[in-house]
Protein backbone atom coordinates (compact mmCIF):
# COMPACT_ATOMS: atom_id res chain seq x y z
CA UNK A 1 0.00 0.00 0.00
CA UNK A 2 2.85 2.37 0.91
CA UNK A 3 4.62 1.56 -2.36
CA UNK A 4 1.43 2.32 -4.29
CA UNK A 5 1.10 5.67 -2.49
CA UNK A 6 4.69 6.55 -3.40
CA UNK A 7 4.04 5.68 -7.04
CA UNK A 8 0.89 7.81 -7.08
CA UNK A 9 2.85 10.73 -5.61
CA UNK A 10 5.59 10.37 -8.20
CA UNK A 11 3.19 10.37 -11.16
CA UNK A 12 2.21 14.09 -11.00
CA UNK A 13 5.82 15.03 -10.19
CA UNK A 14 7.08 13.12 -13.22
CA UNK A 15 4.36 14.60 -15.43
CA UNK A 16 5.32 18.12 -14.36
CA UNK A 17 9.00 17.34 -14.98
CA UNK A 18 8.26 16.02 -18.46
CA UNK A 19 6.03 19.01 -19.26
CA UNK A 20 8.80 21.37 -18.14
CA UNK A 21 11.34 19.56 -20.28
CA UNK A 22 9.04 19.77 -23.31
CA UNK A 23 8.58 23.52 -22.83
CA UNK A 24 12.34 24.01 -22.42
CA UNK A 25 13.13 22.02 -25.56
CA UNK A 26 10.44 23.85 -27.49
CA UNK A 27 11.88 27.21 -26.40
CA UNK A 28 15.39 26.11 -27.34
CA UNK A 29 14.31 24.99 -30.81
CA UNK A 30 12.38 28.24 -31.29
CA UNK A 31 15.43 30.31 -30.32
CA UNK A 32 17.69 28.31 -32.65
CA UNK A 33 15.32 28.90 -35.57
CA UNK A 34 15.20 32.61 -34.78
CA UNK A 35 19.01 32.83 -34.61
CA UNK A 36 19.26 30.95 -37.92
CA UNK A 37 17.15 33.62 -39.63
CA UNK A 38 18.91 36.53 -37.91
CA UNK A 39 22.29 35.11 -38.96
CA UNK A 40 21.17 35.33 -42.58
CA UNK A 41 20.37 39.04 -42.27
CA UNK A 42 23.22 39.92 -39.89
CA UNK A 43 25.23 41.63 -42.64
CA UNK A 44 22.26 43.92 -43.20
CA UNK A 45 22.19 44.73 -39.49
CA UNK A 46 25.89 45.61 -39.51
CA UNK A 47 25.66 48.08 -42.41
CA UNK A 48 26.68 51.45 -40.98
CA UNK A 49 25.29 53.48 -43.86
CA UNK A 50 21.74 52.13 -43.65
CA UNK A 51 19.27 54.87 -44.64
CA UNK A 52 17.81 56.76 -41.70
CA UNK A 53 14.04 56.85 -42.06
CA UNK A 54 14.16 55.89 -45.72
CA UNK A 55 10.75 55.15 -47.21
CA UNK A 56 7.65 55.10 -44.98
CA UNK A 57 7.64 51.95 -42.83
CA UNK A 58 5.02 49.25 -43.23
CA UNK A 59 4.47 45.73 -41.95
CA UNK A 60 4.60 42.74 -44.26
CA UNK A 61 2.89 39.76 -42.64
CA UNK A 62 3.69 39.23 -38.96
CA UNK A 63 6.41 40.77 -36.81
CA UNK A 64 9.43 39.43 -34.92
CA UNK A 65 11.15 41.94 -32.59
CA UNK A 66 14.85 41.13 -32.12
CA UNK A 67 17.43 42.64 -29.76
CA UNK A 68 20.71 42.50 -31.69
CA UNK A 69 23.02 43.14 -28.71
CA UNK A 70 21.31 40.49 -26.55
CA UNK A 71 20.95 38.19 -29.60
CA UNK A 72 17.45 37.19 -28.59
CA UNK A 73 13.80 37.97 -29.17
CA UNK A 74 12.55 41.05 -27.32
CA UNK A 75 9.64 39.25 -25.70
CA UNK A 76 8.51 42.22 -23.61
CA UNK A 77 7.81 44.17 -26.82
CA UNK A 78 6.31 41.18 -28.62
CA UNK A 79 3.73 40.69 -25.89
CA UNK A 80 2.50 44.26 -26.42
CA UNK A 81 1.84 43.70 -30.13
CA UNK A 82 -1.64 43.07 -31.49
CA UNK A 83 -2.27 39.28 -31.57
CA UNK A 84 -2.45 39.21 -35.36
CA UNK A 85 1.05 40.74 -35.56
CA UNK A 86 2.81 38.43 -33.11
CA UNK A 87 5.07 36.35 -35.33
CA UNK A 88 7.49 33.46 -35.14
CA UNK A 89 10.54 32.50 -37.16
CA UNK A 90 8.45 29.98 -39.07
CA UNK A 91 6.11 32.69 -40.40
CA UNK A 92 6.53 33.95 -43.94
CA UNK A 93 6.30 36.68 -44.92
CA UNK A 94 7.76 38.20 -41.78
CA UNK A 95 8.85 41.70 -40.78
CA UNK A 96 11.92 41.69 -38.54
CA UNK A 97 12.11 44.74 -36.26
CA UNK A 98 15.73 44.67 -35.10
CA UNK A 99 16.92 46.91 -32.27
CA UNK A 100 20.49 47.62 -33.34
CA UNK A 101 21.53 50.23 -30.79
CA UNK A 102 20.16 51.91 -27.65
CA UNK A 103 21.46 55.25 -26.38
CA UNK A 104 20.74 56.21 -22.77
CA UNK A 105 20.17 59.91 -22.09
CA UNK A 106 20.09 61.25 -18.55
CA UNK A 107 16.77 63.03 -17.97
CA UNK A 108 16.22 62.62 -14.22
CA UNK A 109 18.26 63.04 -11.05
CA UNK A 110 17.03 61.42 -7.84
CA UNK A 111 17.66 62.40 -4.22
CA UNK A 112 19.66 59.19 -3.83
CA UNK A 113 22.17 60.52 -6.34
CA UNK A 114 21.10 57.96 -8.95
CA UNK A 115 20.21 59.01 -12.48
CA UNK A 116 17.17 58.16 -14.58
CA UNK A 117 17.65 57.54 -18.28
CA UNK A 118 15.49 57.82 -21.36
CA UNK A 119 16.32 55.18 -23.97
CA UNK A 120 16.62 56.19 -27.62
CA UNK A 121 16.61 53.11 -29.83
CA UNK A 122 17.60 52.67 -33.45
CA UNK A 123 15.57 49.95 -35.12
CA UNK A 124 15.78 48.49 -38.60
CA UNK A 125 12.90 46.98 -40.53
CA UNK A 126 13.77 43.99 -42.67
CA UNK A 127 11.39 41.94 -44.83
CA UNK A 128 11.91 38.19 -44.63
CA UNK A 129 12.59 36.02 -46.62
CA UNK A 130 13.56 38.74 -49.15
CA UNK A 131 16.15 40.22 -46.74
CA UNK A 132 15.05 43.67 -47.88
CA UNK A 133 16.16 46.51 -45.60
CA UNK A 134 13.39 49.10 -45.49
CA UNK A 135 15.21 51.68 -43.36
CA UNK A 136 16.45 52.72 -39.94
CA UNK A 137 14.06 54.44 -37.53
CA UNK A 138 14.42 56.08 -34.13
CA UNK A 139 12.11 55.24 -31.22
CA UNK A 140 12.14 57.11 -27.91
CA UNK A 141 11.28 55.39 -24.63
CA UNK A 142 9.01 56.70 -21.91
CA UNK A 143 10.54 58.84 -19.18
CA UNK A 144 11.93 57.00 -16.17
CA UNK A 145 9.59 57.13 -13.16
CA UNK A 146 9.45 60.35 -11.14
CA UNK A 147 9.56 58.44 -7.85
CA UNK A 148 11.56 55.26 -7.33
CA UNK A 149 11.44 52.96 -4.31
CA UNK A 150 14.29 50.45 -4.28
CA UNK A 151 15.68 48.08 -1.70
CA UNK A 152 19.23 48.70 -0.48
CA UNK A 153 20.63 45.78 -2.44
CA UNK A 154 18.85 46.73 -5.67
CA UNK A 155 21.26 48.19 -8.23
CA UNK A 156 21.39 49.04 -11.89
CA UNK A 157 20.30 52.00 -14.02
CA UNK A 158 16.77 53.41 -13.75
CA UNK A 159 15.37 53.30 -17.28
CA UNK A 160 12.29 54.54 -19.04
CA UNK A 161 10.10 51.85 -20.59
CA UNK A 162 11.09 51.24 -24.23
CA UNK A 163 8.89 48.24 -24.99
CA UNK A 164 5.53 50.02 -24.85
CA UNK A 165 6.46 52.95 -27.17
CA UNK A 166 8.12 50.53 -29.60
CA UNK A 167 5.05 48.28 -29.61
CA UNK A 168 2.74 51.29 -30.11
CA UNK A 169 4.84 52.36 -33.10
CA UNK A 170 4.72 48.86 -34.63
CA UNK A 171 0.98 48.47 -33.95
CA UNK A 172 0.32 51.76 -35.76
CA UNK A 173 2.26 50.77 -38.90
CA UNK A 174 0.10 50.09 -41.96
CA UNK A 175 0.22 46.77 -43.76
CA UNK A 176 2.27 46.86 -46.93
CA UNK A 177 0.11 47.68 -49.94
CA UNK A 178 -2.79 49.04 -47.87
CA UNK A 179 -4.42 52.33 -48.98
CA UNK A 180 -2.76 54.09 -46.03
CA UNK A 181 0.66 52.76 -47.05
CA UNK A 182 0.15 53.71 -50.72
CA UNK A 183 -0.78 57.25 -49.64
CA UNK A 184 2.35 57.51 -47.47
CA UNK A 185 4.55 56.21 -50.31
CA UNK A 186 3.06 58.67 -52.78
CA UNK A 187 3.72 61.56 -50.41
CA UNK A 188 7.26 60.32 -49.82
CA UNK A 189 8.04 60.14 -53.55
CA UNK A 190 6.51 63.58 -54.10
CA UNK A 191 8.78 65.07 -51.44
CA UNK A 192 11.84 63.23 -52.79
CA UNK A 193 11.22 64.31 -56.37
CA UNK A 194 10.51 67.96 -55.51
CA UNK A 195 12.86 68.39 -52.55
CA UNK A 196 15.21 70.85 -54.28
CA UNK A 197 12.29 72.95 -55.49
CA UNK A 198 10.62 72.96 -52.07
CA UNK A 199 13.80 73.97 -50.25
CA UNK A 200 15.12 76.57 -52.72
CA UNK A 201 14.20 79.75 -50.86
CA UNK A 202 15.51 81.93 -53.69
CA UNK A 203 12.42 80.98 -55.72
CA UNK A 204 9.99 82.20 -53.07
CA UNK A 205 9.22 85.91 -52.67
CA UNK A 206 8.90 87.41 -49.19
CA UNK A 207 5.26 88.31 -48.67
CA UNK A 208 3.45 90.11 -45.87
CA UNK A 209 0.08 88.36 -46.21
CA UNK A 210 0.11 84.61 -46.79
CA UNK A 211 -2.67 82.64 -48.45
CA UNK A 212 -3.15 79.05 -49.53
CA UNK A 213 -5.54 76.71 -51.25
CA UNK A 214 -8.19 75.03 -49.16
CA UNK A 215 -6.25 71.77 -48.87
CA UNK A 216 -2.75 71.76 -47.38
CA UNK A 217 0.12 69.29 -47.11
CA UNK A 218 2.82 70.14 -44.52
CA UNK A 219 6.23 68.57 -45.17
CA UNK A 220 9.51 68.74 -43.26
CA UNK A 221 12.16 69.08 -45.95
CA UNK A 222 14.98 68.67 -43.41
CA UNK A 223 13.67 65.18 -42.53
CA UNK A 224 12.35 64.38 -46.03
CA UNK A 225 8.88 63.38 -44.86
CA UNK A 226 5.42 64.65 -44.05
CA UNK A 227 5.60 66.75 -40.89
CA UNK A 228 3.84 65.81 -37.66
CA UNK A 229 2.13 69.18 -38.05
CA UNK A 230 -0.12 67.56 -40.68
CA UNK A 231 -1.86 65.53 -37.97
CA UNK A 232 -2.65 68.70 -36.01
CA UNK A 233 -4.58 70.32 -38.87
CA UNK A 234 -8.38 70.14 -39.07
CA UNK A 235 -9.45 67.13 -41.14
CA UNK A 236 -11.14 69.34 -43.73
CA UNK A 237 -7.83 71.10 -44.54
CA UNK A 238 -5.56 68.03 -44.72
CA UNK A 239 -4.61 67.28 -48.31
CA UNK A 240 -4.36 63.76 -49.67
CA UNK A 241 -2.90 62.84 -53.03
CA UNK A 242 -6.45 62.20 -54.23
CA UNK A 243 -6.93 65.97 -54.12
CA UNK A 244 -6.17 67.47 -57.50
CA UNK A 245 -4.94 70.80 -56.12
CA UNK A 246 -3.44 71.80 -52.79
CA UNK A 247 -0.72 73.96 -51.24
CA UNK A 248 2.51 72.45 -49.92
CA UNK A 249 3.82 74.14 -46.78
CA UNK A 250 7.49 73.18 -46.43
CA UNK A 251 9.48 73.49 -43.22
CA UNK A 252 12.91 74.38 -44.65
CA UNK A 253 14.89 75.89 -41.77
CA UNK A 254 14.78 76.18 -37.97
CA UNK A 255 16.07 79.29 -36.21
CA UNK A 256 16.63 79.08 -32.44
CA UNK A 257 16.14 82.28 -30.44
CA UNK A 258 17.23 82.35 -26.79
CA UNK A 259 14.56 83.88 -24.57
CA UNK A 260 15.48 82.84 -21.01
CA UNK A 261 18.00 81.21 -18.68
CA UNK A 262 16.70 78.92 -15.91
CA UNK A 263 17.90 78.73 -12.33
CA UNK A 264 19.71 75.48 -13.18
CA UNK A 265 21.65 77.42 -15.88
CA UNK A 266 19.83 75.70 -18.73
CA UNK A 267 18.92 77.99 -21.63
CA UNK A 268 15.41 78.28 -23.01
CA UNK A 269 14.88 78.79 -26.73
CA UNK A 270 11.99 79.68 -28.99
CA UNK A 271 12.27 77.63 -32.18
CA UNK A 272 11.18 79.73 -35.15
CA UNK A 273 10.50 78.06 -38.48
CA UNK A 274 11.14 79.27 -42.01
CA UNK A 275 8.45 77.91 -44.34
CA UNK A 276 7.80 78.11 -48.07
CA UNK A 277 4.41 77.81 -49.76
CA UNK A 278 3.98 76.23 -53.18
CA UNK A 279 0.81 75.38 -55.09
CA UNK A 280 0.54 71.84 -56.44
CA UNK A 281 0.50 70.56 -59.16
CA UNK A 282 1.31 73.95 -60.68
CA UNK A 283 4.65 74.08 -58.82
CA UNK A 284 3.92 77.79 -58.37
CA UNK A 285 5.82 79.38 -55.44
CA UNK A 286 3.61 81.60 -53.26
CA UNK A 287 6.15 82.96 -50.81
CA UNK A 288 8.31 82.37 -47.74
CA UNK A 289 7.54 83.24 -44.13
CA UNK A 290 9.00 82.92 -40.64
CA UNK A 291 6.64 81.44 -38.03
CA UNK A 292 7.54 82.18 -34.38
CA UNK A 293 7.52 79.04 -32.26
CA UNK A 294 6.04 78.82 -28.78
CA UNK A 295 8.09 80.06 -25.83
CA UNK A 296 9.82 77.44 -23.69
CA UNK A 297 8.13 76.62 -20.37
CA UNK A 298 8.37 79.18 -17.57
CA UNK A 299 9.47 76.56 -15.05
CA UNK A 300 11.56 73.45 -15.52
CA UNK A 301 11.55 70.72 -12.90
CA UNK A 302 14.49 68.34 -12.98
CA UNK A 303 15.66 67.53 -16.47
CA UNK A 304 12.81 68.41 -18.79
CA UNK A 305 11.83 65.99 -21.58
CA UNK A 306 12.23 68.80 -24.10
CA UNK A 307 15.92 69.14 -23.25
CA UNK A 308 18.27 68.83 -26.20
CA UNK A 309 22.00 69.12 -25.57
CA UNK A 310 21.26 70.71 -22.20
CA UNK A 311 18.83 73.29 -23.59
CA UNK A 312 15.03 73.62 -23.45
CA UNK A 313 12.95 74.37 -26.55
CA UNK A 314 9.42 75.59 -26.97
CA UNK A 315 6.92 73.66 -29.11
CA UNK A 316 7.05 74.74 -32.75
CA UNK A 317 4.63 72.18 -34.20
CA UNK A 318 1.55 73.64 -32.50
CA UNK A 319 2.60 77.15 -33.54
CA UNK A 320 2.99 76.10 -37.19
CA UNK A 321 -0.35 74.24 -37.11
CA UNK A 322 -2.18 77.33 -35.81
CA UNK A 323 -0.54 79.50 -38.47
CA UNK A 324 -1.41 77.09 -41.27
CA UNK A 325 -4.98 76.65 -40.03
CA UNK A 326 -5.50 80.42 -40.21
CA UNK A 327 -4.30 80.70 -43.82
CA UNK A 328 -7.18 82.17 -45.84
CA UNK A 329 -8.23 79.87 -48.71
CA UNK A 330 -7.72 81.32 -52.16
Amino acid sequence: MKKLARVLLLIPFSAALIAGAVVWCSGLLKHREQVRIIDQVRDTLRVQSAPLEAEPPAVRGKVLVWDVEANEERGATGKELRPELQGQASDAPLTIVAITHITRREVEKYNSGECGYRQDAQVRLIYWPEKKLLGTYEIRSERPPTFVFRSRDETGPILGNLDKPLARWINALPQEGSPEHKEALARYHLIQSQRDLLANRALYPRMAIPAARNKILVVDVTKRRVSEVQKLLPAERRATLEDQTFTIVSLVEFQDEQVTVYSNNKKGFRRNVMVTLMDWPDKAPRGQFVIPGEDPPLLVFGMDERAEDGNIYGDYEKAVARWVEQLPPS
